[in-house]
């Protein structure tokens, strides 16, 4: 989405209230997505702010290709990373799509396993917490994917240019994402719950 010539003035010339106006309805969009990869509290405000920080030394470069909530996605999520790569928290290897597939399909395309049917794995009273859980085994790169496109429904392009990779990519991504997703939540339900102390 090409921003207008106004929007961009404005950018440019750190307009205050059009910065305030700017934050107030990004920063909670910013918050859900940090939610989803487990930052809360002091660790998600420093996200924040840094990805705000970096969002106003580069307003120069901006170039207006992409919407600013999908701008600001993309250095909130190159944040994470570099959170992450310090911290040593989270592994970012993925796995082989050709092992992924060859483990999911028959050689003439068919499931291997059929899967679950959706309404009964979203009808399941504990559905909103195994989607939270099963979405911390996303890789960071996996989850924001998923989120912007599934979630928040940006466009395939701004994704794309907000998490530096090529729409091909962008597919491989979503696609292992929703597999992954399926996997965890088919196996949460599927597990023997606790039934008292």
């Amino acid at each position: 989405m090409q921003l207008d010539d106004k929007v961009r003035q404005q950018l440019k010339a750190r307009d205050g209230a059009f910065l305030k106006k700017t934050f107030e309805e990004i920063n909670p969009y910013l918050h859900r997505l940090l939610g989803s990869r487990g930052y809360y509290g002091e660790q998600a405000e420093d996200v924040i702010y840094e990805t705000w920080l970096t969002f106003l030394e580069k307003i120069d470069q901006f170039e207006g290709r992409s919407s600013i909530r999908t701008y600001l996605s993309g250095i909130l999520f190159h944040k994470i990373q570099e959170q992450n790569r310090a911290n040593k928290k989270f592994l970012t290897i993925e796995e082989d799509l050709d092992d992924h597939l060859d483990q999911s399909f028959t050689e003439d395309g068919w499931w291997k396993q059929k899967p679950a049917d959706p309404d009964v794995l979203f009808s399941q009273k504990e559905a909103g917490e195994f989607i939270r859980q099963c979405l911390e085994t996303l890789t960071p790169q996996q989850s924001q994917a998923f989120l912007m496109k599934e979630v928040e429904g940006e466009e395939t392009e701004d994704i794309s240019r907000a998490l530096g990779v090529t729409v091909s990519h962008l597919g491989v991504l979503i696609f292992r994402s929703k597999e992954k997703l399926r996997k965890c939540i088919e196996g949460l339900i599927a597990s023997p719950r606790k039934t008292g102390p």
